[in-house]
Formats: structure tokens, C-alpha cells, sequence
């Protein structure tokens, strides 16, 4: 009868731990993050950046193993949203729309941005680097809304396990305990690496 009883506790244990193995975590990532003008003074133009709905709405989901849990990123959010800010900390106006508009207020300058995918490398051990990268591409189009430079980037960044981190990868069940923390500042220092390479080229062409 006890052995019944032990085996029965045993197998809940178990199926609880499988389902928690299972669960999705929201990772927290950044919508302002701080960039700086790399010069003296803004840019006198108006600028508007531009990121089609599905891409604005899109969602990464992240499983790093069967019994690991799926890690949610807002990758669309963050990544409008951060582009949005860092081209106003350099053009005098800079605004964010879904659609390039055909009329209304014209613009000087208009960005397309298209998020194109991520790569996460967990690394062979549970002691190794975890490397990210982002790729996104940018456009900058005239007032006639003509092409004037496209810049395709690898925003990329690395961390080390924490020792909380490392230990819930030996033992998958333990994943749950997971920081969320790592992952999300990894996110954003990929696309703050992205959005930075931008800013350098389009200061570049502005200076010409």
C-alpha cells in the first residue's frame, strides 16, 4: 500500500515538472533604449520611419530544448519602437508610421525598416557564450521617395551563463528557475549593435 502511495507521488512530481518544463516565459526586452547623437547638433530634416504592421507585431518564440521552456520576445515592438527614438535623438523630427503614405505631410526623409530573422547560438556546454544575432535591413528614401542608401546589418551580442543559468541547462528541469534577465539585455545590446550600425552610415551620407 505505502509503495502504491510513494509510486503515485512520484509520478505527479514528475508530470509536474514536465508541464512546468513546458511553460512560455514573456522575456522583458527594452522599447526606449538610450542612444546618443554622435555629433554636435541635430540633423534639420523631418524623418519618418516606416515598419509595416506584421512586422511591428512580430513575435519570436524560443524553445532551446524539448523540455526547456519557450521564451516569447516582442521583436517587432522593440524593434520600431528603439529605432523610432534613436532617429530622434539626430533629426530635428522623426515620426513612425505602418504604411509609406502616398499624401500628407511630406517628409524629407522616410526609413524602411524590415526585421529578416535571429539567430541564438546556446553554445555546445552549459558553461559556454551564448551568442545573438539580428539581422535587419534599412532604406533611406528622398522626399520623392526615391532610394538613396540601403544598409543591411548583423546586430550581434554575447553573454555568459550565470551560474543559476548554467545549472538549469544541465538539469532541463530546473529550467523554469531561468532568469529572464540574460535574455532580454542580450536582445536589446543586438538591436541597440543593429540600430548603431545605421546611425554610423547615415551619418556618413549626411556628411556628404
Amino acid at each position: 500500500m505505502k509503495r502504491n502511495v510513494t509510486y503515485k507521488i512520484v509520478l505527479i512530481i514528475f508530470c509536474s515538472f514536465i508541464m512546468l518544463a513546458g511553460c512560455t516565459r514573456n522575456i522583458q526586452v527594452s522599447t526606449n533604449l538610450p542612444f546618443k547623437n554622435p555629433q554636435e547638433g541635430k540633423i534639420n530634416q523631418k524623418m519618418l520611419v516606416v515598419m509595416s504592421k506584421e512586422q511591428t507585431e512580430a513575435i519570436i518564440l524560443e524553445k532551446p530544448g524539448a523540455l526547456a521552456d519557450t521564451f516569447k520576445i516582442e521583436a517587432g515592438k522593440s524593434i520600431s519602437s528603439n529605432l523610432t527614438t534613436a532617429m530622434k535623438t539626430i533629426f530635428e523630427r522623426a515620426d513612425f508610421v505602418n504604411e509609406l503614405p502616398r499624401n500628407g505631410d511630406p517628409f524629407d526623409y522616410y526609413i524602411l525598416a524590415r526585421y529578416k530573422n535571429y539567430k541564438i547560438e546556446w553554445g555546445s556546454t552549459a558553461f559556454s557564450p551564448v551568442t545573438m544575432n539580428i539581422y535587419i535591413d534599412y532604406d533611406l528614401l528622398d522626399a520623392r521617395k526615391e532610394k538613396v542608401l540601403a544598409v543591411s546589418t548583423d546586430g550581434s551580442s554575447t553573454w555568459q551563463r550565470a551560474g543559476g543559468e548554467a545549472v538549469a541547462i544541465i538539469n532541463p528541469f530546473v529550467n523554469i528557475f531561468v532568469t529572464n534577465s540574460a535574455l532580454g539585455q542580450a536582445w536589446d545590446q543586438a538591436v541597440a549593435n543593429s540600430i548603431s550600425q545605421w546611425m554610423s552610415e547615415l551619418q556618413k551620407h549626411f556628411k556628404k
